[in-house]
């Protein structure tokens, strides 16, 4: 015989399923918000690979149409050029290639932040030599603009001696060049920038000023800005986030570091603070003479 369903028991049954219903659209609800975030994250995504490939062939086309240019009038015309022009046109193509193995070096290294696929490849490094490299591969732009870079130690002085720091010599390597490059591209001709370097309780520091265009309050919050995707401009006309900048700071946080700037107290340029703690990963003894083994 069937059980008489009482107005009570009804009324909870309607409850009940009303309560489940409205969890049911509720989680709906939540999954197409869920659809719609990431929907919008891959148009959001699809748009800075464009917008990214769209900077990279206007950074590396113009220099590159140039490197042709200039390589063409010196193949099929040297006979008929003076040792002046022969000497400019070498410049400039020096210059332009500099650019753009400047340009490679950071859009390979940002393509490796994007993929997750940054490694760590530690050694002892003479920073001696680490030092005199770096700033090997910056002379001719401090000579084109008639820079004088006043190199500083702070404490210990390891340009005399022999001192070794265990870190990854090419992620700290391309992290000085890309800032010492900011420094250089936004200083007035025969101005001077202040490198000092520290090695004090088994950490490096670095304090690269220049005196350069001011640089604003809006630019000091965002110019390292947050690594989305290849999203940065390579370069800015401004002293803005670029790419550089951008991929300074990702690398400096792998190597479990700080990097800051600041306007300088006249208004005058900034300056860059660097600190990497030595790595406390254990390495076999590999030492890295200079820095310079994994670049081009």
């Amino acid at each position: 015989m069937m059980h008489k369903i009482s107005d009570s028991e009804l009324l909870e049954e309607l409850k009940r399923r009303f309560n489940e219903n409205k969890k049911v659209v509720h989680d709906l609800q939540i999954l197409t918000k869920k659809l719609e975030r990431m929907n919008a994250k891959l148009i959001e995504s699809e748009s800075m690979k464009s917008n990214f490939i769209s900077n990279i062939k206007n950074e590396l086309n113009n220099p590159i149409t140039s490197v042709l240019i200039m390589a063409n009038e010196l193949a099929t015309n040297i006979g008929n050029l003076n040792p002046q022009m022969i000497s400019s046109l070498s410049e400039n193509l020096y210059l332009e290639l500099l650019t753009i193995d400047f340009n490679l070096r950071n859009i390979f290294m940002a393509a490796e932040i994007e993929a997750g696929d940054v490694k760590l490849d530690i050694t002892k490094v003479n920073l001696n030599n680490f030092v005199s490299n770096t700033m090997s591969q910056l002379n001719y732009l401090l000579k084109r603009k008639n820079l004088n870079l006043e190199i500083g130690w702070i404490g210990q002085d390891f340009s005399k001696e022999d001192v070794y720091f265990k870190t990854d010599s090419e992620k700290l390597q391309l992290v000085l060049i890309n800032i010492l490059w900011n420094s250089i591209e936004y200083s007035q001709k025969n101005a001077k920038i202040v490198f000092n370097i520290s090695y004090v309780d088994n950490v490096l520091n670095f304090w690269i000023r220049d005196f350069g265009f001011h640089m604003s309050t809006d630019d000091l919050d965002t110019i390292f800005g947050e690594f989305k995707h290849l999203s940065v401009d390579l370069t800015k006309k401004d002293r803005g986030k670029s790419l550089s900048l951008n991929v300074s700071k990702s690398l400096v946080e792998l190597l479990n570091g700080t990097v800051t700037v600041k306007t300088n107290e006249d208004n005058v340029g900034c300056t860059f603070t660097i600190m990497i703690p030595e790595s406390n990963i254990e390495i076999e003894e590999v030492v890295s003479d200079d820095g310079n083994e994994f670049f081009f």
